[in-house]
């Protein structure tokens, strides 16, 4: 019913293995930008923390709204107060919180004979 790209690579996993070639300070750069957007999450309410991971993981907000049992509308206003609050709490020019969650594709992209209700 619910699909997820099981051979998708996560970004972060690159936390997970500790490369010899990168310098020690790009390593602990990445580990503090990490410790900033972590700390950010911590902040969002836990129905926006979960919008936020389900679109990062390439839900669709359709998807995400049988998940959750949330309208399509409540899941896309999530995610927008989810975007808008991290943009607050992220630091300008290291992390754009537009960079950091994106949906897999929109609407327009989904035939509307694949849309629910058609």
């Amino acid at each position: 019913m619910l699909r997820q790209n099981a051979g998708a690579e996560y970004p972060l996993d690159i936390l997970r293995q500790e490369p010899t070639a990168v310098p020690a300070s790009a390593r602990l750069e990445l580990r503090e930008e990490t410790q900033v957007v972590l700390h950010g999450l911590r902040q969002l309410p836990l129905v926006q923390r979960q919008v936020l991971a389900l679109v990062y993981d390439g839900f669709s907000y359709a998807e995400i709204a049988q998940i959750t049992g949330a309208s399509e509308a409540a899941v896309r206003k999530n995610m927008e107060r989810a975007r808008r609050r991290m943009s607050e709490l992220l630091p300008r020019p290291q992390i754009a919180a537009r960079e950091l969650v994106t949906p897999a594709y929109s609407r327009a992209d989904v035939p509307a004979s694949a849309r629910p209700g058609n």
